[in-house]
């Protein structure tokens, strides 16, 4: 049995973060075909993975021995404050993006500034990313204990 499910859990926000910023990349440039509640929806859903993930990234923390956290602590604590940062800024996208979508509907403005929030969303999930692959790569911590 995997005791570490952040390995496996991580790897949802990271797809679904970008593939909301690309429906809603093409759903601003196809609106007939393409509507901004889908890209909503899997924003939802990368909302949902990013909190499993923080909490699983949590366990994965308190399973370490103290000696690797000593060693790498400034990388540890790097990734998960990025890793915090990524979390709760997607879920206070998804809120806002959610009640504003429901007041006006489709209003342009309320696209590009979704688009831009996405686009900051996409670094933040890349650089949480990295560093997390730093910690698993370079210090060799991933384990399924």
């Amino acid at each position: 049995m995997i005791n570490n499910w952040h390995p496996i859990i991580v790897h949802f926000p990271i797809v679904l973060v970008a593939i909301s910023l690309f429906f809603h990349s093409l759903s601003m440039t196809f609106p007939r075909y393409i509507g901004h509640i889908t890209s909503l929806i899997i924003l939802w859903l990368g909302a949902i993975s990013a909190f499993l993930a923080s909490l699983t990234g949590e366990k994965a923390y308190s399973g370490l021995q103290s000696e690797q956290i000593r060693i790498i602590k400034d990388v540890i604590e790097r990734h998960e404050d990025l890793a915090n940062i990524t979390t709760w800024s997607i879920i206070i996208l998804v809120l806002g993006w959610t009640f504003i979508y429901l007041k006006f509907k489709d209003r342009k403005w309320l696209n590009w500034i979704v688009l831009s929030g996405l686009t900051i969303l996409c670094i933040f999930v890349l650089l949480t990313g990295y560093w997390g692959g730093e910690l698993v790569y370079t210090h060799s911590v991933l384990n399924f204990r």
